[in-house]
């Protein structure tokens, strides 16, 4: 049980340790997440849609000073003054002094009255805010600073944000496209009175533009135009400033569309299943001067110049990758007519509201192999989505012969010994891949001018590159044929949703488990959240999302990402309400979908609530939520509530014997249907209680309470247990008991039979994605934090932790599709799977402490012996500002862990004091009093090496003093050969436990700290126990017992 400590800066010494505060201009500005000036990230220049009935502003505050960092405890904003104008200078609005602590400001008819219908679509605003301290605050020698009604503003800070066209914009434009051409060309001049141009466009399926030989995308490379939507009822399009792109009055222009096939390469769009819209490759298109927003260029080959060409790129596919032929010559010819709106996409046009996938870094080759003549494989060190850039291409044309060519083929890993089938060592392995063939090709002979050269319109997800001179027999390769290692980059490319939370443990494991669920989730992010991002198959599969999405909106600021998300569900919801398993849905899955993926829906809005303090995206989408819910009881009352059909349930469990699925311990599948089905209703009830839907909220839970009793007499047996009795079983049931009001009458029981079946598996996870998405978070609740940990820090399989430590193949920033994946040989085997990434949000959120979602930062336990991790340091970027919380033990029963196959395993170090704070704070941390335990483990097992002889020479150099560091370079020998994993020490230290916590808060940021009810909490900085939040600005406290 937690009680929450209030923690504020007493008022009385506010006013004195302020005196000479003034705040900073404001920064981090968006609105709804944009800000469309010129030279911001990508990431945040897109349009908003017009129409909408209100656009949220949000700031960051700062405090200037010229003191000490405690003289910013506890400042407030007091208010602040917004305005909003025309590009031309003209103001639209300003909202004179706001009295509010917080740096949000909604515009809408309330607060704006009629002049919010001065906000149009097509058309750029500026918006303007300062944020101010109260005069006493403020105190005096403020100079030039202004004062209105009391208030003492900053200097004020600037944005912009860009209204979108109105769907009936785009009733003059029409498709341009083609299955044979894929270069598209239309031209203009530049009229004397464009002063600013604006280019609305979407290219399908993959896509980039240049406008007089510009790339828009650049400085970071892009994929598409537009992103993957049900095209029936959405297409949504890119917005671009391009006025310095322009020729002067009178130039000429030249807008460059390249087009390929991108999602549209599946079959659904074969015309021979009769569908009208069977052009894979089109464009639409608008380019208008920004102040009139007349159209200077519009995909109408009839009323404007279009020509067309068959480019470079002579074959693109998403799963097999390009060709590109340098021989050829480019033949433009006039594009003769649009294709007919009823054989073009259907769906209503929409500003893409939200990030586009860029080139998010670039990352060097860290090693090199020639597994065989004329075949180099090259090590990139992770495995991450992207593609390659040849960097010398001038090198490579002077070995290959006009007409041949260079083949790049990607994989995830590497063939070795005693994997599945008949393994060539070092050679690349593909089987994983199904049908895709990812590879890349690059002609040569022709007049190819650029220095480097990298694949257009496709994707891979790899780790290693394998070259080949012109993919030939050996008989045509040339001695003088050699790759070197910088001879390709590799480009990772996403989504570019920002990643705002960091974490770091001093726990070696715990930082890669982290880095492994980012990665997974931010490769897997490509304009949708597909599944894998590697094998012919990856699609935008429902489930993997709704499990992974609490520990996505922690990681990463997926607000827009997320209603991109949640649109392309409700497009593909039927009348009935049912969802499909994969959206969009172009092939593959069920509908109605399995009851645990169709939550997926829900969950993505009760996210985008809790993370980002949004009750629009629930009032936005409620209706939709509800169907869907219907939809679920008619499926109950036709099949009993008993038997929902469940095509994947607890997907996945990881078998007892690795490689043997009939040794998997699987809930029944209507079992696991049927506690979905109570969690989404308790979301929903939670939501409709937000929005103040007493009657909605109220109906829901008399549903609940008779969905519980249908769970107890359909799964509860006379014998006292749950379904088949398996771990998962008890995840789940125990997310219900701890997450639904008033529980489950066996919920004792529950807890005490998950003990003893984890307990029997030496706490290894053995349920499937479902169960475990809720296995930490019930332990938690329940007070077993201590097993979380356990089951967390686990390296045996099943683990995540044996996927960080084998040798074999060990993940980097991706996750393995199963956790026997090593011996199963192809089958569902993705190496970059975010499905098992829902174990973040714990981590995060209860192990490093910053619970964004909840608004509270946990402070550690002391009732955990011995302590297995020492320290952690947090920080989220709010849209407020920076939150940082930091923890780190001393004194008591601590064990060290160094892991040899992740980090470096030259020494081991130990302290009984803190490492970042002077003694003056911490005070007496005592000194090591006795070594308690050596041990080396490989993937939990420990070996059968006798250390006494080292566990001696180490308790004679360590005890007595506050550190240590143990030299392990005499037992490389047998780290190496005994395969060690873990290397552990446990000391006891003379001071009792006790930990060190430090806050940092931004001003406008409310939250509170929590620590355990027998806990106690003492202030290191001038903050004591006042108020019912934390001080804005740095605090110190020492947590004791």
């Amino acid at each position: 049980m937690l009680t929450h400590l209030w923690l504020a800066f007493a008022a009385g010494c506010l006013t004195q340790s302020v005196a000479a505060l003034s705040l900073e201009a404001p920064t981090m500005m968006r609105c709804d997440g944009s800000d469309f000036s010129t030279g911001v990230h990508p990431r945040y220049r897109f349009a908003l849609p017009s129409g909408k009935d209100a656009y949220t502003l949000r700031w960051a505050v700062g405090v200037q000073s010229g003191s000490q960092s405690e003289e910013h405890l506890g400042v407030q904003q007091a208010g602040f003054r917004v305005k909003v104008s025309e590009m031309n200078g003209a103001v639209i609005w300003d909202s004179g002094v706001v009295r509010s602590t917080k740096p949000v400001y909604r515009l809408s008819r309330s607060t704006m009255g009629p002049a919010f219908n001065r906000l149009q679509g097509g058309a750029t605003y500026k918006w303007e805010v300062s944020s101010g301290l109260d005069h006493a605050a403020a105190g005096r020698g403020q100079g030039s600073l202004s004062e209105i009604d009391g208030v003492v503003f900053s200097p004020s800070s600037s944005a912009l944000f860009h209204l979108a066209l109105t769907p009936a914009d785009w009733d003059q434009t029409f498709w341009i496209g083609s299955n044979t051409t894929n270069l598209y060309r239309g031209s203009f001049a530049t009229p004397s009175n464009a002063m600013n141009a604006t280019l609305y466009v979407s290219g399908l399926g993959f896509s980039d533009v240049e406008v007089n030989g510009h790339q828009l995308s650049n400085p970071q490379p892009m994929v598409t135009l537009g992103p993957w939507t049900a095209y029936d009822f959405q297409v949504a399009y890119s917005t671009y400033d391009v006025t310095p792109f322009l020729a002067a009055a009178g130039g000429m222009n030249n807008v460059t569309v390249l087009l390929g096939n991108g999602w549209r390469i599946l079959k659904h769009l074969d015309p021979a299943n009769n569908v009208a819209d069977y052009t894979k490759r089109v464009f639409r298109l608008i380019l208008a001067e920004a102040s009139t927003k007349a159209p200077l260029l519009a995909s109408d080959a009839v009323n404007y110049n279009w020509t067309t060409a068959a480019s470079h790129i002579t074959a693109d596919d998403i799963y097999n990758g390009t060709t590109f032929d340098t021989r050829v010559t480019l033949q433009w010819e006039q594009v003769k007519a649009n294709i007919p709106h009823e054989n073009g996409p259907q769906g209503v046009m929409i500003p893409w509201e939200g990030p586009g996938v860029h080139v998010g870094r670039e990352i060097a080759a860290v090693g090199i192999t020639q597994p065989q003549t004329g075949v180099f494989v090259i090590d990139f060190g992770t495995n991450v989505a992207g593609v390659v850039r040849m960097n010398n291409v001038a090198k490579f044309a002077s070995m290959i012969p006009a007409g041949q060519n260079i083949t790049l083929r990607h994989a995830e890993i590497l063939q070795y010994a005693g994997m599945p089938g008949h393994p060539v060592p070092g050679m690349i392995y593909t089987a994983n891949l199904g049908l895709a063939k990812a590879t890349d090709t690059f002609i040569f002979g022709g007049d190819f001018k650029e220095t480097t050269w990298y694949p257009r319109l496709t994707y891979h997800g790899f780790r290693y590159l394998e070259v080949s001179g012109w993919g030939a027999s050996s008989a045509g390769i040339e001695a003088g044929f050699k790759v070197d290692l910088e001879d390709f980059t590799l480009l990772h490319h996403h989504t570019s949703t920002k990643q705002t939370m960091a974490v770091n443990f001093t726990n070696a494991l715990l930082n890669s488990m982290q880095k492994a669920a980012v990665g997974a989730q931010r490769s897997n992010m490509q304009t949708l959240v597909t599944d894998c991002d590697q094998r012919a198959g990856r699609l935008g599969w429902i489930g993997d999302l709704g499990l992974s999405c609490p520990s996505i909106a922690q990681n990463f600021d997926a607000q827009q990402h997320f209603r991109h998300l949640l649109n392309i569900m409700v497009s593909e919801m039927s009348a009935n309400g049912s969802l499909p398993d994969v959206a969009p849905h172009d092939h593959n899955g069920y509908r109605p979908a399995d009851v645990t993926w169709s939550m997926a829906f829900q969950v993505t809005v009760y996210e985008s609530w809790k993370m980002y303090n949004d009750t629009s995206v629930i009032s936005e989408y409620f209706d939709a939520m509800l169907a869907n819910q219907a939809n679920v009881v008619a499926q109950a009352k036709a099949s009993g509530i008993c038997s929902i059909p469940t095509p994947y349930g607890d997907w996945c469990p990881p078998p007892e014997i690795p490689g043997n699925e009939t040794t998997q311990q699987h809930p029944s599948g209507e079992f696991v249907s049927l506690v979905s089905f109570i969690l989404t209703t308790n979301y929903v009830i939670e939501m409709a209680d937000s929005i103040k839907n007493t009657t909605v909220a109220t109906n829901l839970r008399q549903q609940l309470t008779t969905l519980k009793e249908q769970l107890q007499g359909c799964f509860y047996y006379s014998n006292g247990t749950y379904d088949s009795d398996v771990q998962g079983v008890y995840d789940l049931v125990g997310a219900v008991d701890t997450m639904t009001q008033n529980g489950l009458p066996q919920g004792n029981m529950i807890k005490e039979r998950l003990a003893a079946l984890l307990k029997k598996w030496g706490n290894k996870n053995y349920a499937g994605i479902t169960g475990f998405r809720y296995l930490y978070d019930y332990l938690y609740s329940v007070g077993m934090a201590d097993i979380a940990q356990d089951v967390m820090l686990q390296t045996a399989y099943p683990s995540v932790g044996y996927m960080v430590v084998n040798t074999a193949e060990p993940v980097t920033e991706n996750l393995w599709e199963i956790e026997d994946a090593y011996a199963t040989g192809p089958s569902r085997g993705s190496r970059n799977h975010h499905m098992w990434s829902s174990y973040s949000s714990y981590l995060v959120s209860k192990m490093a402490g910053l619970d964004w979602r909840n608004r509270v930062l946990r402070a550690p336990s002391l009732d955990m012996s011995p302590i297995r991790i020492h320290g952690s340091q947090a920080s989220y970027e709010s849209p407020h500002g920076i939150v940082s919380f930091s923890w780190e033990y001393m004194g008591g029963t601590q064990r060290f862990t160094l892991y040899p196959t992740i980090e470096d395993a030259s020494a081991l170090a130990m302290t009984c004091g803190s490492k970042s704070m002077a003694s003056s704070l911490t005070g007496n941390t005592g000194t090591i009093q006795d070594i308690l335990r050596v041990s080396m483990l490989s993937h939990g097992a420990t070996i059968g090496f006798d250390l006494h002889e080292h566990a001696t020479a180490l308790a004679a150099a360590c005890i007595g003093r506050q550190s240590c560091e143990w030299n392990l370079s005499s037992l490389g020998h047998v780290i190496v050969s005994s395969a060690v994993t873990e290397i552990e020490v446990e000391i006891q230290c003379s001071a009792p436990l006790s930990a060190i916590l430090t806050t940092d808060v931004p001003v406008g940021v409310s939250l509170t700290l929590a620590a355990p009810a027998n806990h106690s909490l003492a202030a290191l900085t001038n903050s004591p126990v006042s108020r019912s939040h934390l001080p804005s600005g740095k605090s110190i406290f020492r947590l004791f017992k």
